[in-house]
């Protein structure tokens, strides 16, 4: 199992108002080539 880093805003009465969470991606080799890279995912509620 991955850990994945998540930054959390709450508000005055201690709800969760925003999150943001960075999650690497990677793709295997496809045809002689792979690809990696990072997903941000940011939600404000």
């Amino acid at each position: 199992m991955r850990e994945v880093p998540v930054e959390v805003w709450l508000d005055e009465e201690g709800r969760v108002r925003r999150y943001k969470m960075k999650t690497p991606m990677f793709e295997g080799p496809r045809e002689g080539s792979s690809m990696e890279g990072r997903m941000t995912v940011v939600q404000q509620l």
